[in-house]
């Protein structure tokens, strides 16, 4: 055991030898983050999350260029950080987009080392799982056990408890910034030259007598279906497609597990999975088809019609051996990803605002609404309720909606002559019967003593102040500064508070909220006092606040 662990913190030494440019990435994720959290980088704060592209990309360039002179290409790619972080990404991350990116940057990792044999290729693809797993539970480990100890040694000699926050703050970002990129990376140095090791029992277990029955079973309910809908000449629900992508991926991912089993008890349902999920394929491209027929394409349908041709892709491919590689499916997935994702013009999100354009046209002009120069005409809420209950209408402010998200209120006003719709009768009664928001009478609040109180604090519209910060992120209303955290209570306590405040129970009406609303409204410890600008309450299917803002802070 001793000389495994010696040689375990010597293959650890080792990568930074190896991997210069992945660990001087690393190193600098740590430093721009711990300067962002003190507060010394003030902009582009959401920078760390693009790491992973360049540690990704210098890892790949590290097995690619070995000799000089494209060697220095790798030498110098951590250089790449500091140009683009002039850029601000905090929309970015945000994006699918960036999620497109992290998926394109993982199927590099599989075509790294450009391997055509199937068996291979499979198992690369579970080592780095593998190993990406297993870093990041000895990350954790190592993070629990530290900040265990740490709490433990405050406990007991009662040091340094203000200081709680910040040194969990800076353990976690040495587990999961330094130390999990590490330890994959030294697991991936260790492995490198390995060969296809004894099968697993325990894979045996999991994929003959846990996956593979549940993908049959699947397989049975949806050659049901199918059967169904084909004798009664109907249309595949909305949800299919995702239900047969998912279905597909998953049986692709355990038919590519199947040599490394003892015993292949499945392998006649494997080799013939591409005739016997035609079914599945002809319902996911039926519903897909019908609904960008009838409703037009919007990013995430373009990317639903991407993945499918993937996928059926794949499944043609499998009709013969030489051309079922898994290599070629995952290349053709990274150059249709990165067409449609990157490329001005026939990006996911171009095609989906075109299409939505023309919609907006067609229906506009179907109803009576589109005036000169294919302008929308100004519709009154009031006096159009014939209007605002068409379906075509309902279908209008979708789309009309959608394009406003997509390209904002300015590009609408200019485009359509208007900068909004009037919601559709149908929406907004099912939402008014849903939700409630506060205060909907002129809200007064009384007089407040603020004897005591040796800070008022304004909240604006971002949940900042000066040297305050509110969160309400997670269904959590959290306030602090950069030493104290003043509040924290979950929603659920705190529509415990309010509501026992009022006089009111779980089960209040409508009216009763708004007869407590003043009451509702405020929240006060013997340490602040809170008035919220607005609390929207959730009425069904029970009782809940679904959002808040905060109007003012007082701390004594």
């Amino acid at each position: 055991m001793k000389e495994r662990i010696i040689s375990f913190f010597k293959q650890a030494s080792s990568t930074i030898k190896n991997n210069p440019a992945e660990m001087t990435i690393i190193i600098l994720c740590f430093i721009l983050t711990s300067f962002i959290r003190e507060n010394v980088i003030t902009t582009n704060k959401l920078y760390p999350f693009v790491f992973p592209l360049f540690f990704i990309l210098s890892y790949l360039l590290n097995k690619w260029f070995l000799k000089i002179p494209w060697r220095i290409l790798y030498y110098i790619s951590p250089l790449l950080i500091f140009p683009f972080f002039f850029i601000d990404v905090s929309n970015w991350i945000f994006s699918i987009e960036y999620l497109v990116a992290l998926v394109i940057a993982g199927l590099m990792l599989l075509i790294r080392n450009w391997v055509s044999d199937n068996q291979s290729f499979t198992f690369q693809a579970v080592r780095y799982c593998t190993h990406l797993l297993q870093a990041a539970l000895l990350s954790g480990c190592a993070y629990l056990l530290s900040i265990g100890i740490y709490y433990s040694i405050i406990y007991i000699f009662n040091i340094f408890p203000q200081s709680g926050y910040d040194v969990s703050s800076y353990l976690s970002m040495i587990c999961f910034i330094i130390g999990m990129p590490w330890l994959f990376l030294t697991f991936n140095n260790r492995q490198e030259v390995a060969k296809l090791k004894d099968k697993k029992p325990i894979l045996n277990i999991l994929l003959n007598y846990i996956i593979s029955p549940a993908i049959l079973i699947y397989t049975v309910i949806l050659y049901i279906y199918f059967t169904t809908i084909l004798f009664s000449w109907s249309l595949p629900k909305g949800g299919i497609a995702y239900m047969v992508f998912a279905f597909t991926l998953i049986a692709v991912c355990t038919k590519a597990l199947q040599p490394f089993l003892h015993k292949q008890i499945y392998s006649w349902y494997y080799r013939y999975f591409s005739l016997i999920s035609t079914p599945a394929q002809l319902m996911f491209w039926i519903g897909v088809i019908y609904r960008i027929q009838q409703y037009g394409f919007t990013t995430s349908r373009t990317y639903l019609v991407i993945c499918g041709i993937i996928m059926s892709g794949t499944l043609l491919l499998f009709l013969s051996k030489k051309t079922g590689k898994y290599l070629y499916i995952t290349s053709i997935s990274i150059i249709l990803l990165t067409c449609f994702t990157y490329i001005p013009g026939i990006t996911a999100k171009n095609i989906g605002i075109q299409s939505q354009s023309t919609r907006i046209k067609i229906l506009s002009q179907k109803i009576g609404v589109l005036g000169t120069n294919n302008k929308l005409i100004n519709i009154p809420k009031e006096n159009n309720d014939s209007l605002l209950y068409q379906p075509e209408y309902k279908q209008l402010y979708e789309a009309f909606s959608y394009v406003k998200k997509e390209k904002g209120s300015d590009f609408v006003e200019q485009k359509y002559g208007i900068g909004s719709l009037p919601v559709p009768k149908e929406k907004e009664e099912r939402y008014t019967s849903q939700y409630i928001s506060l205060p909907q009478q002129d809200y007064k609040t009384d007089r407040i003593e603020i004897n005591g109180y040796r800070y008022l604090y304004p909240i604006d519209s971002n949940e900042t102040c000066s040297d305050i910060s509110v969160s309400t992120s997670g269904k959590n209303l959290l306030i602090k500064n950069d030493n104290k955290v003043y509040l924290n209570i979950s929603f659920n306590d705190l529509q415990t508070f309010l509501l026992q405040k009022a006089g009111l129970s779980e089960n209040a009406t409508k009216e009763s909220l708004i007869q407590q609303e003043n009451t509702l409204l405020n929240y006060e410890t013997d340490s602040l006092y809170i008035s919220f600008e607005r609390i929207f309450f959730k009425l069904q299917p029970e009782l809940v606040i679904d959002e808040l803002r905060v109007g003012y802070i007082l701390i004594k």
